[in-house]
């Protein structure tokens, strides 16, 4: 039995295995292992491995052609990922392994061939698959955007004394997984304006960068990597760490269950969700 599941390399290529009846992907990607921390023979927690390797088998089944370009094809997309990190040991880039929707980032560092003297019709290769990150990630998006009219109100009929900003109803933000997530936020102006100071309310939390961000710049705040990048109109890409606000916690996981939300006047984010398994999700 095979599994539906595709390999993305860092340039953008992907294999897709489960879906043609040429790619299989075998058992041995579903299992995941904690080490515990017991200082002076004492329980006190668990902690993920640092090093996690994944061994599993790959079939190439081609039984109407001879499957030459199909192996080559394999060997070529992980390699090169290989050649990208050697020549690259600092990048955050990695090829990616999905199933269900959630990724890896991981390595194939070894590929062992089985088999092929047999037929050029089908191979077995066993591989391993390496990672420093051993969580499986799926990405939820969500988009909000300032609901706020002009400030100078809605005049009402009747002549009454007064006039009034108009806000749409809250907007809402669900967070159905089993603990606080990690996330990912693009800060964007609306077309033709600029944001100032942009800020995002998520339940109790305030998320502020101060900064003007131009309607053709983007603003993007990584909690995981603790980042924040300042991208202008022309690509150029700058670290703006120093923006965040100091007076509250802006890499904040976003709580369990559901949030209301408001942002600043002129704002557009996206917001997306990082939701982190130690295997992915059955379905």
């Amino acid at each position: 039995m095979s599994q539906i599941c595709k390999y993305v390399a860092i340039d953008g290529s992907e294999l897709n295995f489960g879906i043609d009846g040429n790619l299989y992907f075998g058992d041995g990607l579903r299992k995941h292992s904690y080490s515990y921390v017991a200082p002076y023979g004492r329980l006190l927690g668990f902690k993920n491995e640092d090093i996690v390797e994944y061994q599993a088998n790959i079939y190439v089944s081609n039984k109407n052609s001879n499957s030459t370009k199909l192996k080559n094809e394999i060997f070529e997309t992980f390699e090169k990922d290989i050649i990208f990190k050697n020549n690259n040991p600092l990048t955050s880039k990695y090829g990616r392994l999905y199933i269900n929707g959630y990724y890896l980032n991981c390595f194939i560092r070894e590929m062992s061939a089985i088999g092929y003297l047999k037929t050029s019709r089908t191979l077995r290769q066993t591989v391993s698959i390496i990672t420093d990150f051993p969580n499986w990630i799926k990405e939820i998006e969500f988009f909000f955007t300032d609901l706020e009219e002009a400030s100078s109100g809605k005049k009402y009929p009747y002549s009454y004394p007064y006039s009034y900003a108009t806000r749409a109803a809250k907007q809402k933000l669900q967070n159905f997984y089993i603990m606080p997530v990690n996330f990912k936020m693009e800060i964007s102006a609306k077309e033709g304006k600029i944001a100032t100071n942009p800020y995002v309310i998520i339940g109790d939390q305030k998320y502020q960068f101060n900064i003007n961000i131009q309607d053709d710049e983007k603003l993007i705040v990584d909690s995981m990597k603790k980042s924040i990048i300042h991208v202008l109109s022309n690509g150029e890409v700058s670290d703006v760490l120093y923006v965040r606000d100091k007076l509250s916690d802006i890499f904040k996981k976003i709580p369990i269950g559901e949030s209301d939300v408001s942002i600043s006047k002129n704002t557009n984010i996206k917001l997306t969700l990082l939701i982190e398994r130690s295997e992915p999700e059955w379905t």
